[in-house]
């Protein structure tokens, strides 16, 4: 929200039907008031300069004037009343006239603060007096005083007189605080706590998603929008503005000082709704100040007006015309009673110092940087000798003094939170008054150092109509973390955050497809804001280093471009088993981005930059500066542009096995018919199908069936479906021979595929069944060797974690080579062995058709190299079955598995790095034009795959 205005916490409901709605009535008009004659209705009003719920719909937007008096207003919504004509001194000393901006104050219901009496207003004083005379024992009372002498002067405070005490309707205490500034170093604040739940914020009904519009994220993207930029910073903006005339506004805002009573003609800074209205006026001025500058200059530079409280940012594409852009928004301010610090006012690029824009500091050089972090306390070890005198509620406090508009520096922010996530986690009660440990806070201490040494970032960004944005995505195991680059790479956005308890045994998969759609909500939150401030939106280009959602986030956004319904989405996935949270997750994604024109590509994790924010690691260098990224990102369009060349069939939509009957119906439709014949003598079907036996169907048949009747009506012909997959309920004892004949059907297709494409018509059992049908095959017996393999490793071997304990073995060759001729052997082979957990190759040259002993040697070479494994696996060929074989594994206590070539599921592993090994052999010797022996060759290549 507005952290200027301070509002009170809980001023509105959101969400809350039941919370009484008024709407104002309308305003009569009044001699003090000049009214515009054109009626605008403020009811979707955002506090943002630009923002196109800011005017009616239908409302005209190129007058030069905006129409401002509304007829009504809604619940909680700032009370914008006209202008009261005053008369002023500017700052050259003659006197003139001015509109200065009029508000009521959006009661949020009928109650009122209670009628003070004239022995409360004097209680108020004294009270006050009391508190003034202990500031004059400090020596503050002098620096208090001038504030109010100040407010006093400029006619803000009014004195009201006792005979005007019975018109008093509210009263309001004012404490002092110390102030960093120079010219007020204690200043007083009014605490407006006795208006909590009376008055509103003035923001309407606030939405979650409107959030983006209040803060200052749209008006940083207008200051960083084009090459010449102004600051302008209005004085005393909050006493420019006026109260209502209403009886129950104007005496409402009254304070004791000295032995008088004032009354504040303006809403205070203490107020919940005095930001809302300082925001309204300024956006007002900037409309005002922008057509204007559009009457005069036309289409020679486009300009952006945006204000933030009494912060005015001014933003032209033309150089030249900035310091005309700027006098047109001085001179609407003056004409409304604002004056601007000329001190404070800053055109063009800093040059000696940085200023502060907006929480940011703007350096000479044109660059952005966030603060330093905040001041960590020196490490006082406590008593228990393993803790600091620092608690974890000082740590939240840290956390919480820092802030970062942008997110810059979440990646900093994102590891100090998992360092207290772990503190926390030390103790199951999780006490906030715990101090740290001593690790904790070197940890902590390492983090703060990084925040000085954050690189800066340019200011201008790319938005062009034809630029793109980049959205970066990654997942660590504790956290998620978006980045968003102009087509410049420069940094646009960026943000990290901790993955909930709940979600952290969620498989990495899960978490990278969260981090997409954080980014997509980043962007959305982006596009937004700069909508605001009419702004162009570049597309998106979503880039993701995880193969399995790039996938599936092509697909998704290939459905929405076809259909926005999510029913449509959803039954596009029907071939695929997608959990209903992915699935819901992927079409939120596509929704956000496909309607700017948004892309995904697959990126390399290395040089994904937001990999250190996802690992709350120090930014290593800018987007901008990484060649290696910039390539990257090249090569993935490329891959992306050729990949779309080629036209990308739909993923077929499951559909019933009936299409597949058509070309051989003796053999599905004689088996449909005859389990629809079996069905009447089951006893679990049978009380579906006749009702009108005695026994009854149970409570889980009735949830798990449904009959179907014939089209004809013939009850006789009606059948038995699952309720959910629709497919044709087997009885139990057919189970196994239709599972038999399906399995024969589909050309042994595996269980798991053959479960999948049947499900829709038959239900023929768990995925067990289709299982126990395979491993009742013996053509998959042999071909599969699955059961054979497990029995001879053993489960355990076969899952091994350590290196080294379970290898595969195969033969590679021969090769032969007329210049590179063994003397002894005509040619030779490779003997390859690969670890099952590293992929560590290792290799022994011996002879073409060699016996068992010499393979058995070679073998030998490499075991007392590299130690002897616990098991080996290899395909069955004659050299690796023979007897001498067999004897040798069992002398050693090895275990050796032999299964057909290329059919185990086992084979996988290790074979594809033996066609990696095969296959650079064989390019390195023709790249040395057949001139070197390949046996030289082998140490290079096996060191290339183990160590490259």
């Amino acid at each position: 929200g507005i952290v200027k205005g301070q509002p009170a916490r809980d001023e509105e409901p959101v969400n809350n039907v039941d919370f009484l709605h008024i709407l104002a009535e309308t305003i009569e008009d009044g001699d003090h008031i000049r009214e515009h004659p054109t009626e605008v209705d403020f009811s979707d009003s955002i506090l943002c300069g630009f923002d196109d719920g800011f005017l009616a719909e239908g409302a005209v937007t190129e007058d030069e004037t905006v129409p401002t008096k509304p007829t009504k207003f809604s619940y909680n919504q700032t009370r914008f009343e006209g202008f009261a004509i005053e008369k002023t001194i500017d700052s050259e000393g003659k006197e003139t006239t001015v509109e200065r901006f009029c508000y009521g104050v959006p009661w949020l219901s009928t109650r009122r603060l209670p009628k003070p009496t004239a022995s409360d207003i004097n209680r108020c004083i004294l009270k006050h007096k009391a508190a003034a005379q202990k500031l004059k024992a400090d020596d503050s009372f002098d620096n208090y005083a001038k504030v109010f002498q100040r407010y006093i002067d400029m006619g803000v405070l009014v004195r009201v007189d006792k005979s005007e005490w019975a018109k008093v309707t509210g009263l309001i205490s004012h404490f002092a605080v110390l102030s960093p500034s120079k010219s007020t170093p204690v200043r007083p604040v009014l605490n407006g706590v006795v208006f909590r739940g009376l008055i509103g914020s003035g923001l309407g009904r606030t939405k979650p998603h409107d959030s983006v519009l209040r803060g200052t994220l749209p008006h940083l993207l207008a200051f960083r929008a084009y090459p010449a930029v102004a600051l302008v910073d209005l004085e005393c903006a909050y006493y420019q503005l006026r109260n209502s005339a209403d009886p129950d506004v104007e005496y409402l805002f009254c304070l004791a000082w000295g032995d008088d009573l004032f009354r504040l003609i303006s809403p205070p800074m203490g107020s919940p709704h005095s930001a809302a209205a300082l925001q309204h006026a300024v956006s007002y001025m900037c409309r005002e100040a922008q057509a204007t500058f559009n009457t005069q200059y036309g289409s020679k530079a486009s300009v952006v007006y945006s204000g933030y409280m009494d912060d005015l940012i001014v933003a032209c594409s033309d150089p030249s015309l900035l310091s005309d852009a700027v006098r047109i928004l001085l001179e609407t301010c003056r004409k409304y009673g604002f004056h601007c610090q000329p001190k404070k006012c800053r055109v063009g690029v800093p040059v000696e110092h940085p200023c502060k824009v907006l929480g940011l500091l703007w350096n000479p050089d044109d660059t952005l940087s966030d603060s330093d972090g905040p001041d960590f306390p020196t490490c006082v070890i406590a008593a228990s000798k393993d803790k600091v005198i620092l608690t974890r509620r000082d740590v939240m406090s840290l956390i919480a003094q820092c802030y970062d508009p942008l997110g810059f520096q979440s990646n900093l922010l994102l590891r100090m939170r998992y360092i207290l996530r772990r503190e926390f986690e030390q103790d199951s009660v999780g006490d906030l008054d715990e101090f740290i440990s001593v690790g904790a806070y070197r940890a902590l201490e390492s983090v703060l150092v990084e925040f000085a040494r954050f690189p800066p970032i340019s200011r201008v960004l790319n938005l062009d109509a034809s630029a793109v944005f980049l959205l970066f995505c990654d997942a660590s195991n504790f956290g998620t973390a978006a980045v968003i680059c102009d087509s410049t790479y420069n940094l646009v956005r960026c943000s990290a955050h901790l993955i909930q308890a709940a979600k952290q045994p969620w498989s990495i998969v899960r978490k990278e497809l969260l981090s997409c759609l954080e980014a997509a909500l980043l962007y959305a939150e982006t596009a937004r804001a700069l909508r605001s401030v009419k702004l162009c939106v570049p597309a998106p280009e979503l880039y993701t280093d995880n193969e399995a959602n790039y996938y599936r986030l092509c697909r998704a956004f290939r459905l929405v471009k076809q259909s926005s319904d999510f029913e449509a989405f959803r039954c596009g996935w029907k071939s695929v088993t997608v959990p209903s949270w992915e699935l819901k997750t992927l079409f939120k994604i596509a929704q956000l981005l496909v309607p700017y024109g948004g892309r995904v590509f697959h990126l390399s994790g290395k040089r994904n930059p937001s990999d250190c924010y996802s690992r709350g690691l120090s930014l290593r260098c800018c987007p901008c500066a990484d060649p290696l990224l910039i390539e990257a990102v090249r090569q993935a369009r490329l891959r992306s542009d050729s990949s779309d060349c080629v036209k990308l069939s739909d993923d077929m939509i499951m559909s019933k096995l009936l299409t597949a009957i058509d070309d051989d119906p003796s053999i599905i439709k004689p088996l449909k018919d005859y389990v629809k014949l079996k069905q009447r003598d089951d006893s679990d079907f049978k009380p579906l199908l006749d009702p009108s036996c005695n026994s009854k169907a149970d409570a889980r048949t009735l949830r798990k069936y449904s009959v179907v009747a014939d089209a004809s009506g013939d009850p006789l012909k009606a059948y038995v479906v699952n309720s959910v997959t629709r497919g044709l309920a087997v009885p139990r004892e057919l189970r196994r021979e239709v599972c038999d004949r399906l399995h024969l059907y589909y050309a042994h297709l595996g269980a798991y595929k053959l479960y999948r494409s049947v499900k829709f018509d038959f239900d023929a059992g768990p995925l067990s069944e289709y299982l126990r049908a395979q491993r009742r095959c013996l053509i998959c017996r042999a071909q599969r060797n699955t059961r054979t393999v497990s029995h001879v490793l053993g489960s355990q071997l076969l899952k091994a974690t350590q290196p080294w304990e379970l290898l595969g073995i195969d033969l590679l060759g021969p090769y032969k080579q007329e210049g590179c001729r063994s003397p002894y052997h005509d040619s030779l082979m490779c003997l390859l062995v690969v670890d099952v957990v590293t992929g560590y190759v290792a290799h022994a040259i011996i002879p073409h058709y060699a016996p068992t002993h010499l393979l058995l040697a070679g073998l030998e070479s490499i075991f007392q190299a590299h130690g002897y494994p616990l098991g080996l696996l290899s395909d069955a060929d004659a050299r690796f079955t023979n007897l001498g074989a067999v004897i040798w594994s069992r002398a050693l206590g090895i275990r050796w598995a032999r299964s057909v070539g290329h059919a185990s599921r086992l084979n996988g592993w290790h074979e594809s790095r033996h066609r990696l090994v095969n296959f650079m052999l064989r390019c390195l010797i023709q790249q040395n034009g057949n001139a070197a022996s390949w046996t030289a060759l082998m140490p290079r290549v096996c060191f290339i795959v183990n160590n490259i």
